[in-house]
């Protein structure tokens, strides 16, 4: 028997793996499945709970709920009446056997959130939790977690694999490539209100993958910030201001904000082995070109060792203006490839009045555009470059020199820490080919950038010592010797 099962969305995925989960642990007291609004916590629920032979109980609580109003809720969904505490359990103690699941948990008072963490100690045994939140600190469990009462779903359970994808967007007449689905899945770190959003896009209009995401994106944006906003709001001061540094793109790789965030269910997941912003949260913050799949867009090629120089598909973007050129390497350096205006006037117009630096930043967001414009046309400008109030140089659309030396240099020196010699040989040697020469050697002298050129020389003096220590060791994978590596090109200048 199932009282009072939600409504869900006619086209849905049943989710093997989190129904499996949910099985596995169905005699536990009390079940968390915790990850961040839109990751199909609820529609998982209602699956489980239409399949399941028993009676289950489904709650969504009340938005501010306090104890008083969240007994009264749970006794009505029941077909009960309770005022206090003591009724409730004896009400769900005569529904017993009794799954109880929970949904919105977060919303609710302190206080009404402090009833749901010990009311599974006083229900008989027959009765057990689900509760559904975006953070697994919505309900103080302590006690239970210690004595192996909880049991919490691993959040990557609820992100959408390469095999589900294709299976749901199959399931909507879209046949799509595994490759097709692992861009999609890429592009929205698994999401599900994303994925399905763009697989029932691209099944209604007769759209790719590929092109069904952005819009998707563009139709339900007000949705998502409202989504973004609700999150947000629920969440405390100083973790909403650590989201607001990483949309703002400020402390993209702050591993402590972003372990914040992702503690608290703010779009935050383990992607590739470390915390990341999802791509389609931080991309609310500026216009939808951003969100346009790499994968149909020609990367811009941008050099920062010696002299600075953006190429598109092979052709060279021709500046007309050293200042233009300037913005773009600077932004290339930023976290996201972002700067505010008051940033950009801050590094290259310093002194000047701030209306004639406003002016001039204008003028040289506009000479840029002209100059990518004359590569790839004006329509596709969006693609790399945005010149609102933030600046960004699209870096989902760009392979640049510096940060590709910097991912080889952080690789190689975790190989070497883990004695894997031949991984850091070879991550190493694809650092020192990148530094052709000194960060920006090339370009007359930015104040801004001489504390990267001194980081990226420090760095690549370590790489050519780490290479040496190899080569005279004669590792060149991590079974035997190898002949010694080539003599790299180490200029000075360009």
């Amino acid at each position: 028997m199932a009282l009072r099962i939600p409504k869900i969305a006619p086209a849905v995925l049943e989710r093997q793996r989190v129904g499996a989960w949910l099985d596995r642990h169905a005699q536990t007291a009390i079940r968390l499945l915790c990850a961040p609004a839109g990751s199909g916590k609820t529609t998982s629920a209602v699956l489980y709970a239409r399949r399941r032979p028993g009676a289950v109980l489904f709650v969504a609580v009340t938005p501010g709920a306090t104890p008083a109003g969240l007994i009264a809720q749970i006794a009505a969904c029941a077909g009960h009446h309770a005022e206090t505490y003591a009724e409730l359990v004896d009400a769900l103690a005569a529904l017993a056997p009794l799954e109880i699941i929970v949904d919105n948990i977060d919303g609710a008072t302190a206080e009404a959130r402090d009833l749901l963490g010990r009311i599974y100690l006083d229900v008989p045994d027959g009765a057990t939790f689900l509760y559904l939140a975006r953070s697994e600190d919505a309900v103080p469990l302590h006690r239970g977690r210690a004595n192996g009462l909880v049991d919490v779903c691993d959040p990557a359970l609820l992100a959408f694999d390469t095999n589900e994808i294709t299976h749901f967007a199959a399931s909507l007449g879209v046949e799509e490539s595994l490759r097709a689905a692992a861009q999609l899945r890429e592009a929205t770190h698994g999401w599900a209100i994303a994925v399905a959003g763009a697989c029932r896009t691209a099944a209604a209009n007769g759209l790719r993958l590929v092109d069904a995401l952005p819009a998707w994106r563009r139709a339900h944006e007000r949705s998502l910030r409202e989504l973004l906003g609700e999150a947000r709001g629920g969440a405390a001061r100083e973790v909403a201001a650590a989201l607001d540094e990483l949309l703002a793109g400020h402390t993209l790789f702050d591993d402590e904000m972003l372990a914040a965030c992702r503690r608290a269910g703010l779009f935050v997941s383990e992607w590739n082995g470390r915390p990341a912003l999802n791509p389609l949260v931080r991309a609310l913050t500026a216009p939808a070109q951003a969100v346009e799949s790499a994968s149909s867009v020609p990367p811009a090629i941008i050099e920062m060792f010696g002299r600075f120089e953006m190429s598109i598909e092979g052709r060279s973007i021709d500046w007309t203006r050293r200042r233009d050129r300037q913005i773009i390497a600077f932004l290339a350096t930023r976290p996201h490839g972002r700067a505010t205006r008051a940033e950009i006037i801050a590094a290259f117009w310093p002194e000047a009045d701030r209306q004639l630096a406003g002016q001039s930043l204008r003028t040289a967001c506009s000479t840029i555009r002209r100059a990518i414009a004359a590569c790839v046309g004006r329509a596709n400008v969006g693609r790399y470059f945005i010149g609102n109030y933030v600046l960004q140089l699209v870096l989902e659309n760009a392979v640049i020199s510096s940060r590709e030396f910097g991912k080889e240099y952080e690789l190689a020196m975790a190989a070497y820490e883990r004695r894997a010699y031949a991984t850091s040989f070879a991550n190493l040697r694809a650092a020192e080919l990148l530094y052709r020469s000194p960060f920006l050697a090339g370009e007359p002298p930015a104040g801004w950038a001489v504390p990267y050129e001194a980081q990226f020389a420090a760095m690549f003096g370590e790489v050519v010592a780490r290479l040496d220590r190899l080569s005279a060791a004669q590792w060149s994978n991590d079974a035997g010797p190898t002949a010694s590596r080539p003599s790299p090109i180490r200029q000075v200048s360009a």
